[in-house]
């Protein structure tokens, strides 16, 4: 538990600065793009990510599975990585072309402002996408979680100095917002592969049996993170269709908030994978894993009632009065994203020991109440019926995982999510023990 305190703690450091770094980022973009612009560009850039979602196959999560349990595999997961990327680049940008030469899609994308021939020219940057995406993976399989959470934090911060320079004192437009995304993918990449080179002992060979193994794996993963990708993303592009892209700049506002909280989960997370998937006893992982839930659970009702509270003031500080209407979808968001800060730990748990195909299930479940209830609320109420559709349906998700949980485990409800005094005593402990550091280490270059 102390490893993973330490490991959660430096992944959360890193995931607020990047949390900060994505807000200036976002702000930036609402206030000199505008609602409307800031949709298209939101449309465009979940256009090309839902692409990559859909040729990744899972092969990143494999990539932490089979490194974490032998690290002699990181350089064929390394090579097979390389590989990957490319073939499965050259695929999706074949299927773009195919499916924006559909009449009803091009008018789709023509009624959203997004040109068609900028579609196609920003797809080729699909590749890039995917082998930054396989190979810090790769970083995070041999238990490097700190240049693993640096990588992150680049990538955000590569995005946020290309904005401020190109949107922010060149040209202030939609096209250099676009321009900025594909600069910063490409100056991520680079250090990502020297890092995963690195961990690889700057051996890299191809293990074709492996990657076979990798693709089965990820595909156990990979219908259960497209309906998740989607139970995130459906409801932008559903409402460009139904609504126009001002309803998309103010409902991603809200969601990308609402979302932002999800950072404390993530850092957990983030680490959890790694060390259920490599340790021995699975009595020890069940303990981990249903502590941190508490605790966490505990920590997401605080931080979204507050949120919630706050919600008014905090949209027309960051995003001015033009966003004011993202106040209410906000708000609508706050029960899901608590439900799904749970749901999130105990998935990962069972992916860790080998069962994601019920992540799988609970996403698919998951789909298919956010399309229903989207596909009623919101033509009827707009886009605060796009956000009880996701709320509800981030809800039905963490039920399936739950249940799930506890009967492969034999644990029970209370044991989840309840919190007891030595969780109390444990925050405690490990936040007195790192002031206590902290003060013995100045006191020490005071007193030499």
């Amino acid at each position: 538990m102390t490893s993973l305190f330490k490991e959660s703690s430096i992944t959360l450091i890193t995931r607020l600065a990047g949390f900060v770094v994505a807000m200036g980022t976002s702000i930036i973009i609402a206030r000199i793009l505008g609602p409307t612009a800031k949709g298209s560009y939101t449309l465009f850039l979940l256009t090309v990510n839902t692409v990559v979602l859909l040729v990744l196959f899972g092969l990143g999560s494999a990539n932490v599975y089979y490194g974490a349990k032998d690290r002699a595999l990181l350089p064929a997961l390394t090579g097979n990585s390389i590989l990957a990327a490319f073939g499965l680049g050259l695929l999706s940008i074949t299927s773009v072309e195919i499916l924006i030469r559909i009449s009803a899609v091009q008018q789709y994308y023509l009624d959203n402002y997004i040109d068609l021939t900028q579609l196609r020219l920003f797809t080729l940057v699909v590749p890039v996408l995917l082998l930054q995406a396989y190979l810090v993976e790769i970083v995070r399989a041999a238990g490097n979680i700190l240049y693993y959470n640096l990588l992150n934090l680049w990538k955000l911060l590569a995005n946020f100095v290309m904005v401020a320079l190109l949107v922010g004192l060149y040209r202030q437009d939609l096209t250099s917002a676009l321009i900025a995304w594909v600069l910063a993918a490409i100056f991520t990449l680079l250090p990502t592969w020297l890092f995963a080179l690195q961990e690889s002992k700057w051996k890299v060979n191809l293990n074709m049996p492996l990657l076979w193994q990798s693709f089965k794996f990820g595909g156990r993963l990979y219908p259960g993170n497209i309906a998740q990708f989607l139970n995130y993303r459906l409801d932008i592009f559903l409402v460009g269709f139904f609504l126009t892209p001002f309803e998309i700049g103010i409902y991603t506002t809200a969601s990308s908030l609402a979302q932002k909280l999800w950072e404390f989960p993530h850092a957990i997370r983030t680490v959890l994978l790694y060390r259920v998937a490599s340790q021995t006893k699975n009595s020890q992982a069940i303990i981990t894993t249903t502590q941190v839930t508490r605790i966490i659970a505990l920590l997401m009702a605080t931080l979204c009632i507050l949120f919630a509270l706050g919600s008014y003031p905090l949209v027309l500080i960051l995003y001015g009065t033009e966003y004011i209407s993202a106040v209410v979808p906000l708000v609508l968001l706050m029960p899901g994203v608590w439900t799904l800060s749970i749901g999130k730990l105990l998935s990962i748990h069972l992916a860790g020991i080998g069962k994601p195909e019920i992540g799988t299930l609970g996403a698919v479940i998951s789909l298919i109440a956010t399309v229903t209830l989207d596909l009623i609320l919101i033509p009827a109420i707009g886009i605060a019926g796009a956000a009880i559709a996701s709320s509800v349906a981030y809800t039905v998700a963490t039920i399936v995982y739950l249940i799930a949980f506890i009967r492969i485990t034999k644990t029970s409800f209370t044991e989840i999510l309840l919190i007891k005094p030595q969780d109390i005593l444990l925050i405690k402990t490990k936040i007195t023990g790192q002031f206590g550091r902290l003060s013995k280490k100045y006191s020490a270059k005071g007193n030499p």
